[in-house]
């Protein structure tokens, strides 16, 4: 894994980063995981610049997860004793694979993904995960080279921890995926949907 090191994450050079990378956002796209947006539109974003344009309503919910990820970061760190930091990282096989973490720690040995608002926090209750958090969280632990990921879920004042496993079948479909999805860029030719 490659640190990138200065870049903060929200910041006008992030958000460029991120658009010449397959993110870990990007992940459950790829794999037809995410109802929010298909390939087709990620494409459009990333090679023709285009943008979603989002609600009113999500772009609360946003700013929401936004303002609370530090607050549920510092619960975090006092429940587990773990120190993490958000950090953006690149894959040392594929630099164009590449992860912004929530949190990971100073020698890279575990990382959390941090969820806030009401969704993520009752299925959570539930023990399940949704399959575009999955696919986010096993695109991290490759470009880490972790074997496990924390998934923090905040709401309310209220926090739930599940621990999400490394699944190497998964990860090796991805990947492929993923390398198809890049070269779909680099060819400017639109995938199929």
């Amino acid at each position: 894994m490659k640190i990138i090191q200065e870049m903060i994450q929200g910041s006008t050079e992030w958000l460029q980063w991120r658009k010449s990378k397959i993110s870990a956002t990007n992940a459950a796209v790829i794999l037809d995981l995410n109802p929010f947006q298909s390939k087709l539109q990620l494409w459009q974003e990333k090679v023709l610049g285009w943008e979603k344009v989002l609600s009113d309503k999500e772009l609360k919910r946003m700013q929401l997860g936004t303002d609370m990820e530090p607050v549920a970061r510092a619960l975090y760190i006092e429940q587990t004793g773990q120190e993490v930091f958000p950090v953006c990282a690149e894959s040392s096989v594929y630099d164009f694979i590449a992860a912004s973490f929530d949190g990971l720690t100073v020698n890279a040995s575990s990382a959390v993904e941090i969820k806030c608002g009401k969704s993520a926090f009752m299925s959570a209750r539930k023990g399940e995960i949704p399959p575009y958090y999955y696919a986010q969280m096993q695109h991290q632990m490759y470009v880490a080279e972790l074997e496990w990921i924390h998934y923090f879920t905040y709401y309310e004042f209220s926090h739930i921890l599940l621990t999400v496993n490394r699944n190497e079948q998964f990860i090796a479909n991805m990947v492929e995926k993923e390398k198809e999805f890049w070269q779909s860029i680099v060819e400017l030719k639109a995938p199929m949907d």
